[in-house]
């Protein structure tokens, strides 16, 4: 073949044989970062590499395992089971009091997460009836996760089994649930599984002391009647305790500098007592808020729980958070963010679980103004009904990495530059292909990555095995592996550290940065005071029922009356588009039997009588 170069063939030829090749480029493929992780994950090297011996590569790997991260500060922000999951292990699933002591919290002493407190749903749903409070399912969930085996063992004097054993009754105790209200403490103790003997001695009396003070406070009557989770009620117990008993309702509503002090303080004497550390987790606000998803078709859905079941079909357009007053920031979340070392967005639900923590004012630019820490994204692994099956430039593609960070910018005032630099996310190729196929007969898919396309924005991918193959062997399911997760987070910074970590090629985000307005609720009106007027008005309906044998509306008798008021006040309440305002018209309701109802029925289920009394 011809030599169609103007380099000479001497010094074609010498640039060849004075190639130096590094032991590494003969490990696999993908970046230096990703095979070094991939070495560190527990890939065999290859045999006869020249150069390097085995004992070079067990020594590499060794140091991988054990940089030093003692003084390290990590804070990690998220929701719920992504957050949860990958601080020390999802603490809801039966299964996590066998290995509790696990994931980012046992590598890193210094840990700290900032919750979203959004949730509406559940118990937490439950709670937002009776309390000016914030959601705290996921500050519950994550508590418990939280616990750490080192913290447990100082402070209660345990040895290792101890500790494992307290850890269990912990998780018995705090995801215990019940629907009717307990007949004492001792009787609740006892339907939990767990006895107060089965703690350490300082634990045992903080908690017994806690449910007393449950079950004798006046403010906890009406929460325990309803169906609840035991951790969320101690959590609100914790925080009342810092309240005065004479603060009514409305008057702690208005106090929101009162109300965040025993938020914080309510939450870290808790934390502190089950090991987890006093400030290992902590609410992005304090300010009660609701989620708000706008779709393309320009429907706007209200609520967390309700945005999970919209199901509507049309991409995601907007994100928001509509706060019930001015939001305030936690002076300690502003702290732990700004001391930072290292700062991980967990995975999650894209639109409810990082993106409501970045619209709390000033939060997001805390970590921009942090520019030594090393921040990193943990993309999902699967696409989310109703949130990422669609996406905006193109609904019926597949979902990809690059459309997760677009996603983040196109909902984060100011843009998502400086937030962070590298993303974190699972190689496909990992997966077994019968794995992926059963999931996709079930209708989930991964969220794809494209390398290049992320490059483009501004970002460095890094693929590595992060997903648990324990679990994938058990159960035939794939989710982020805790301690997986923990050993990349390590060696990556041991790579930074040692000036080995490769920097995105494109210096600054291409995604533009948009600019949004605080949204602050109108009235101010929160749940719990919606709540409030919305019983008054059910309970001041008048309901009626029609039936082919009765010429007019008969009245109810009085048990079912109270069932269908009650059925009609959870329909309201669940729908918080429906302000109380809305029904100050409203009369009474008539059920209609569907033989009796001679008008199209798949629009109109049901009709109202108004004041004055005229049929709608």
């Amino acid at each position: 073949m011809e030599n169609k170069t103007n380099i000479p063939l001497g010094d074609l030829l010498a640039g060849v044989t004075k190639k130096v090749f590094s032991p590494l480029d003969f490990m696999g493929k993908g970046s230096l970062t990703e095979r070094v992780i991939a070495f560190a994950l527990g890939e065999e090297p290859p045999c006869d590499v020249p150069g390097c011996t085995q004992e070079d590569w067990r020594g590499l790997a060794a140091g991988l395992r054990h940089v030093d991260v003692e003084n390290v500060r990590v804070v990690v922000l998220g929701g719920g089971t992504g957050l949860s999951n990958v601080v020390g292990g999802d603490s809801r699933r039966a299964d996590w009091k066998e290995t509790p002591f696990t994931g980012l919290k046992e590598v890193f002493p210094h840990l700290h997460s900032v919750v979203c407190v959004t949730d509406d749903g559940g118990s937490t749903g439950e709670m937002l009836k009776d309390f000016p409070l914030i959601g705290l399912g996921d500050l519950r969930h994550v508590l418990l996760s939280s616990i750490r085996s080192t913290n447990l063992k100082e402070q209660y004097q345990l040895d290792d089994a101890a500790a494992l054993k307290t850890a269990a009754a912990l998780h018995g105790f705090f995801n215990f649930r019940f629907n009717k209200p307990p007949e004492s403490a001792t009787q609740l103790w006892a339907a939990s599984g767990v006895a107060p003997e089965m703690l350490p001695s300082g634990l045992s009396v903080y908690l017994v002391d806690l449910v007393k003070r449950m079950l004798a406070d006046e403010r906890m009557a009406s929460a325990l009647r309803r169906p609840q989770c035991l951790g969320n009620l101690l959590l609100a117990t914790a925080i009342y305790s810092k309240l005065p008993a004479f603060f009514r309702t409305a008057e702690l509503a208005a106090n929101q500098r009162l109300m965040q002090t025993a938020i914080m303080d309510g939450l870290a004497d808790l934390s502190q007592a089950v090991g987890a550390g006093a400030q290992a987790v902590l609410p992005c606000t304090a300010t009660p808020s609701q989620l708000q998803l706008l779709y393309a078709n320009g429907v706007l859905v209200t609520g967390e729980r309700k945005a999970g079941d919209a199901r509507r079909g049309y991409p995601v357009e907007r994100t928001m958070v509509c706060f019930a007053d001015e939001p305030l920031l936690p002076e300690a979340v502003s702290q732990c963010i700004a001391e930072a070392d290292i700062i991980i967005m967990a995975p999650g639900s894209l639109y409810s679980s990082i993106i409501p923590i970045l619209q709390v004012p000033g939060l997001a630019d805390v970590i921009r103004r942090n520019e030594k820490a090393l921040k990193l994204l943990v993309a999902n692994i699967w696409v989310q009904k109703g949130e990422t099956d669609a996406t905006r430039e193109s609904p019926e593609k597949r979902f990809y990495v690059s459309d997760l960070i677009r996603a983040y910018g196109h909902n984060i005032s100011g843009g998502i530059h400086g937030l962070f630099s590298h993303v974190l996310t699972l190689d496909l190729a990992d997966i077994p292909g019968s794995v992926l196929q059963n999931y996709i007969l079930e209708k989930k898919e991964p969220i794809y990555i494209d390398s290049d396309k992320v490059r483009e924005l501004g970002f460095e991918p890094v693929r590595a095995c992060i997903f648990s193959r324990n679990f994938l062997e058990r159960q035939r399911v794939i989710q982020h592996d805790p301690d997986a997760l923990a050993l990349v987070v390590r060696s990556i910074w041991g790579l930074r550290e040692t000036g080995f970590f490769a920097l995105p090629l494109i210096a600054e985000s291409s995604l533009p940065g948009p600019e949004f307005s605080v949204r602050i609720s109108s009235d101010k009106l929160i749940p719990c005071m919606r709540y409030e007027r919305i019983a008054r008005a059910v309970e001041g309906l008048e309901f009626r029922y029609l039936t082919l044998d009765a010429e007019l509306p008969e009245n109810m008798s009085s048990s079912l009356q109270q069932n269908i008021s009650a059925a009609v006040l959870e329909i309201f309440w669940r729908h918080s588009d429906i302000h109380p305002d809305h029904l100050q018209c409203l009369s009474g309701i008539s059920l209609v039997e569907t033989a009796s109802w001679k008008r199209c029925q798949q629009w109109i289920m049901s009709f109202l009588f108004m004041i004055p009394k005229t049929v709608v």
